[in-house]
């Protein structure tokens, strides 16, 4: 079983009803309440899911928006002041939405969500103070 630790100043973002998602920093964490930005408290019984991000996805999200659109408006800019015709070549058109559209399609695979059941997924708090 896969182990995942969050500890006072990391960032969680948590399902506690089908309607109340609360992502913040965790500010401080007691045997059943969680804290959340110094405002949120959420009780740990009260948690339904988890969700973990996965760092490369959103890291091709990142990229793939700033590089498509970057390369866009570079390559507008360009046949504007170079007075190219046409001002938007269909290769530019293709690259740079291949770039984007990866990027949109890996939003969606950006959160994993975590079920809590018992059986696959459990919340436990452990003191890991010294």
């Amino acid at each position: 079983m896969k182990n995942y630790k969050y500890l006072t100043g990391d960032r969680i973002n948590l399902l506690c009803s089908p309607n109340n998602q609360v992502t913040g920093r965790i500010s401080r964490i007691n045997d059943s309440l969680i804290e959340i930005d110094r405002m949120k408290k959420v009780y740990v019984h009260s948690i339904i899911a988890v969700y973990q991000t996965r760092r490369l996805f959103a890291l091709m999200a990142d990229i793939g928006i700033k590089a498509g659109g970057g390369f866009f408006i570079l390559d507008l800019v360009n046949a504007l002041l170079t007075k190219r015709q046409p001002i938007i070549k269909p290769q530019t058109l293709i690259i740079s939405g291949s770039l984007i559209g990866v990027a949109l399609a890996s939003l969606p695979l950006m959160n994993k969500k975590m079920i809590i059941d018992n059986e696959n997924w459990r919340i436990r708090i452990l003191c890991m103070e010294n």
